[in-house]
């Protein structure tokens, strides 16, 4: 219960858009992707090529937590072995101060030996560029210029890849990084006049199709009509369009996406903005549908 309470309180003050790794990948591949190029020039990397290295980071990180995990532990159960017995011989005395020390020096690695630098990602990314890794540091990087900035605790949030020097990085929480880079890249082309409109429509267009997915989970493809138009009934010889009409019995469901940007705040603890943010959504589609 204990072990519980301490993993809710950790993480009951994070709000995701989804939480699971692989739906934040997959939002980070198929929104941003298309504009790799635009912001690989504007920021050092792309949102892409930030995901893969951030990806093949947590490999590292893991391989080599439980490459140690796993040295220790057989050190440790020969240790045990040898203890037992009555009488040792000197190689087996030998072994025992041999193992004394190799778990020592595990056991120093765990301090922070675990942490990848930058070469070690070239096997799994190939050639890391200075200016990608200098550009995924700015972006989601916990510098100590950034720590000196910090107006509250919780902006942490922004920047969860944590930096030893400027060359070893590690996270706890995949998922946190690619929010940070999915949020970070979605202002970013929010934020500029050549890419808003481009970035907006390719938004709705994404949001639209995800939207008749998941709906073909619930209803048969014949009972669905995308972008219905029809005659409005508030303008004399006007016309209005739906996302999506659903034609089920005797009943029309009309399906509306809207995808208006979440202020911060509301993910951070603010429960007034996040009810206000959730609440304009919803109010804007019922309206319009």
């Amino acid at each position: 219960d204990a072990h519980l309470r301490m993993h809710l309180r950790l993480h009951s003050g994070l709000v995701r858009g989804s939480g699971y790794q692989q739906q934040v990948a997959r939002r980070i591949d198929q929104l941003l992707r298309p504009f790799e190029k635009e912001f690989a020039s504007a920021f050092g990397i792309g949102p892409g090529r930030a995901f893969d290295v951030l990806k093949s980071l947590g490999v590292l990180i893991e391989n080599k937590i439980n490459g140690m995990r796993d040295r220790y532990g057989e050190g440790a159960k020969r240790c045990e072995a040898l203890r037992r017995k009555d009488r040792l011989d000197e190689p087996h005395e030998k072994e025992l101060r041999q193992l004394a020390v190799t778990l020592n020096e595990v056991l120093n690695e765990m301090g922070g030996a675990w942490v990848p630098s930058s070469n070690d990602l070239v096997p799994l990314v190939g050639e890391l560029t200075d200016e990608e890794w200098n550009g995924l540091r700015s972006i989601v990087g916990f510098t100590p210029t950034v720590r000196s900035n910090l107006a509250a605790l919780v902006e942490v949030q922004d920047h969860p890849l944590f930096f030893l020097d400027e060359t070893h990085a590690f996270y706890a929480h995949g998922v946190s990084c690619f929010d940070a880079i999915f949020t970070f890249f979605d202002q970013a082309a929010r934020n500029d006049s050549s890419m808003r409109d481009r970035y907006g429509n390719h938004l709705a267009t994404w949001m639209e199709e995800e939207v008749l997915r998941q709906t073909l989970r619930l209803f048969p493809e014949s009972a669905i009509i995308k972008n219905a138009c029809f005659p409005d009934p508030d303008k004399e010889k006007g016309e209005t369009e739906a996302d999506l009409v659903i034609v089920w019995g005797p009943c029309l469901v009309i399906v509306e996406a809207k995808g208006k940007r979440v202020a911060r705040e509301a993910l951070r603890g603010s429960e007034a903005k996040l009810r206000n943010a959730l609440k304009s959504n919803i109010q804007d589609a019922f309206y319009q549908a």
